[in-house]
């Protein structure tokens, strides 16, 4: 539950957003939000993908995937802020490299 809130507010944090101007984009109130990003309250199941298409995010994003299905420029912000959140093996340095 915990790790959605983060990666709510690493999106907010990355877009330069208030927890108020977030909250309107995706029409939720800011208190909703707020417990969102603590991990005290989630997204139900049709918020979730209401709110990645409001924030051109991934569902699998916000589920503890990579970075795959994130906006390209947002994803670029996200990874140079949260760098655990690149796929090591898709790297252009690793691409050729055999995977165990």
């Amino acid at each position: 539950m915990k790790e959605i809130g983060e990666r709510l507010q690493w999106v907010r944090e990355a877009l330069g957003l208030s927890q108020i101007e977030i909250s309107k984009i995706v029409d939720v109130h800011q208190t909703t939000w707020s417990l969102y990003e603590k991990g005290l309250r989630l997204p139900d199941q049709f918020q979730i993908p209401r709110i990645a298409g409001k924030l051109k995010i991934s569902v699998s994003y916000l589920l503890g995937e990579g970075l795959d299905g994130v906006e390209r420029d947002l994803a670029i912000r996200l990874a140079a802020q949260h760098p655990q959140l690149v796929d090591k093996k898709n790297t252009p340095e690793n691409k050729d490299k055999p995977q165990p």
